[in-house]
């Protein structure tokens, strides 16, 4: 009922969202590199190589995309266990689709900064090695250094500190000012 209601709307936010932001940059990418070069010849503006380039991470963020809406229409949720409501409940998406989403987050970026140059377009992709250099290195940070559980040996009754005549129940009332 209401559960899945909330990650149903939780998952139209965000597919808005990253329609919106697929979109926004592609039409800022070709808006602004029209403005940057001066020209609208395609060949003016880009390299043969830097459209196959873009061409090739556009397609795959709207492939990601459409990845993504499958699955929030299959009730998979989306959202990250640390973003609104679900974070009351624990319940969040699993660890690749959130990486999912933040590829496609690193395409619109490199649309907008490819606008003025290529290379800091693909600089940008660089971001991914060394995100998955840190997801690998916290991983195993985190299994290093966090200490295993030892169960302890429950306690015999025997060594339990024992009762000693506790105050007993008021019978009466001694409130006097009713």
């Amino acid at each position: 009922g209401g559960h899945a209601k909330r990650v149903a709307r939780e998952n139209g936010s965000r597919l808005a969202l990253l329609r919106k932001a697929i979109t926004g940059s592609q039409v800022a990418h070709v808006v602004g590199a029209v403005v940057v070069a001066r020209s609208v010849s395609p060949t003016t503006i880009h390299g043969r190589k830097s459209w196959t380039f873009l061409l090739v991470i556009n397609a795959f963020a709207w492939f990601a995309y459409n990845f993504l809406s499958n699955l929030a229409a299959s009730g998979t949720s989306l959202t990250p266990a640390t973003v609104g409501g679900s974070k009351a409940q624990g319940v969040g998406c699993p660890w690749w689709i959130e990486n999912l989403q933040d590829l496609i987050f690193l395409i619109v970026g490199t649309n907008t900064f490819s606008i003025f140059s290529m290379k800091m377009g693909v600089g940008l992709l660089t971001l991914i090695p060394l995100y998955c250099a840190y997801l690998i290195g916290s991983s195993v940070v985190k299994y290093v250094f966090t200490p295993s559980k030892v169960e302890e040996e429950p306690r015999p009754d025997a060594d339990a500190p024992k009762k000693k005549g506790g105050k007993k129940r008021q019978t009466v009332s001694k409130n006097r000012t009713r």
